[in-house]
């Protein structure tokens, strides 16, 4: 499932760059593109976020990371973050 993907990369992300959601422009944000998907966007391209998380592609594919997982969901989860950021303070 998509959203268990993204919630298992979340999880990857908080423990390795806390505050990650902030550092995402969620106009640029595509997950097809090797610069401007999430881990892109944090280490310059997908392959060095690949492996600076220490992820296979398997790994890469079942964090979510991956062209197989929709772009707007990711948008979408990563807004509903900095929502829930805001208001908790």
């Amino acid at each position: 499932m998509i959203d268990d993907r993204i919630a298992r990369g979340c999880r990857i992300l908080d423990e390795a760059c806390p505050g990650w959601h902030d550092f995402i422009n969620l106009d640029t944000l595509d997950i097809s593109s090797l610069r401007e998907c999430v881990l892109g966007q944090l280490y310059g391209d997908f392959h060095t976020g690949r492996a600076a998380l220490g992820l296979s592609a398997l790994g890469a594919e079942a964090a979510g990371f991956v062209e197989s997982t929709s772009t707007a969901a990711w948008r979408q989860h990563i807004a509903t973050r900095r929502l829930h950021d805001r208001m908790t303070g």
